[in-house]
């Protein structure tokens, strides 16, 4: 598998697990999806909405080169609250991301990236990795959140996401 179609493969991945734990959320009293449990960005809700939002900077904005435009939207951002302005704000994003990383090349994986709060330069690839990992670091607070109130957490293993085999969950 070459490089392009393995951040394909990742970016297919993340989509569907972001999807999945929309799903949830979307499922749950606006209350429970909404309380402040404690974690990153206090409610399950705000947290999907960051690793969203994780997204939509690195590669909407700042892989375009556009830090104004991202600042510019961070006001829009901070009053997402509900599971379904963050399917909203999701199918935003992911029709650029899609449109991304469908047209990713080796060229464009070796490319140039920086961001306004890190410093150093990176690689695209560098970029797509961060906000992978950063989706995990986050989901997990999700789901240990969602362990705490007996909630069974939405499927997020690799191969029944990519595969779309079914598996229990808990």
């Amino acid at each position: 598998m070459s490089d392009v179609e393995f951040y394909q493969r990742l970016y297919g991945y993340n989509r569907q697990v972001i999807e999945n734990f929309l799903r949830k959320l979307e499922r749950m009293p606006l209350k429970e999806a909404t309380r402040n449990r404690g974690i990153g960005h206090l409610s399950l809700t705000r947290t999907l909405i960051h690793v969203i939002r994780v997204h939509d900077a690195w590669l909407n904005y700042l892989a375009a080169g556009d830090v104004e435009g991202l600042r510019a939207s961070h006001k829009s951002f901070l009053k997402l609250r509900t599971p379904s302005e963050a399917r909203r704000y999701f199918r935003e994003t992911w029709k650029g991301v899609d449109a991304r990383i469908k047209k990713l090349t080796p060229k464009e994986l070796r490319r140039s990236a920086s961001a306004p709060w890190m410093p150093g330069r990176y690689t695209q690839a560098d970029v797509l990795l961060q906000c992978s990992f950063e989706q995990a670091h986050h989901l997990g607070e999700v789901i240990g959140a969602m362990w705490q109130k007996d909630l069974v957490p939405p499927q997020m293993m690799w191969i029944p996401v990519v595969t779309g085999k079914r598996v229990p969950v808990a």
